[in-house]
């Protein structure tokens, strides 16, 4: 219960902290109803990137359709096993990755997906790729996943916006990974600004999203536990509180 509550009040700061820009706009532009229409802009748009968040997940990680016929089976053995109906099962994806990984992502009402690395299905046994599969779909349900990929979500855009040289060399965990540029600190005057306006919000989102990571570790039967950060490498860093890394 007070987890849940903990989740609904991240959603109402995130919510603020999305609608007050632009109702301050609003307010100087046009008073009250200028305020009144730059919040409800505000929550136009988080609303529409909370609806399509698990799409961007999915369309990021270059994903395929198809499924080597053992996962289909472990899954399908899964699905039983946590007694979830095929209707209700969350949808099952592989993209190109050789670290063992997996991904959560959830849309508010959705069932949800999970995202499976090739690594993963190469190098894991199927204890291991059934534990890490359960794991998956235990967890994909749980009420902190679809502000962790809304939140996901809105870091990599903010991050993709921020000047990558300064990024990686204040925070690189939430730098892109490779940047032409990495070696040599930008210092142009633009770039800076820039930077002071966007990484407050780079680090205030990741914050809101991923206090609640977590990951499975371990061989034979799954562990968890919360507030781990992956060593592995991951697609983006700014994603790294969806991974469960094995």
């Amino acid at each position: 219960m007070w987890f849940r509550l903990t989740v609904i009040l991240r959603w109402l700061v995130l919510g603020a902290a999305v609608c007050t820009p632009p109702a301050l706009l609003g307010l100087v532009a046009g008073g009250r109803w200028g305020a009144a229409i730059g919040a409800l802009a505000g929550i136009a748009v988080l609303f529409t990137l909370a609806m399509i968040s698990e799409q961007v997940v999915f369309n990021f990680h270059a994903t395929s359709d198809e499924l080597p016929p053992g996962l289909g089976r472990s899954y399908e053995q899964v699905l039983i096993q946590e007694g979830i109906p095929p209707r209700l099962a969350p949808g099952l994806h592989i993209f190109p990755d050789p670290s063992p990984l997996a991904v959560l992502a959830r849309n508010p009402g959705s069932q949800g997906t999970l995202l499976v690395s090739q690594g993963a299905v190469s190098t894991l046994g199927e204890r291991d790729l059934r534990d890490l599969l359960s794991a998956c779909v235990r967890r994909v349900a749980r009420p902190w996943v679809p502000l962790a990929t809304l939140t996901a979500v809105l870091a990599l855009a903010l991050s993709r916006a921020a000047p990558e040289d300064w990024l990686r060399f204040l925070q690189p965990e939430v730098g892109p990974q490779e940047s032409a540029g990495a070696n040599r600190l930008s210092l142009r005057v633009n770039g800076a600004l820039r930077l002071l306006v966007l990484y407050p919000f780079i680090r205030f989102t990741l914050r809101i999203g991923g206090a609640s990571s977590v990951a499975v570790q371990g061989t034979g039967h799954s562990q968890v536990r919360k507030g781990y950060r992956p060593w592995v490498r991951v697609r983006h860093p700014a994603l790294s509180h969806l991974y469960l890394p094995r």
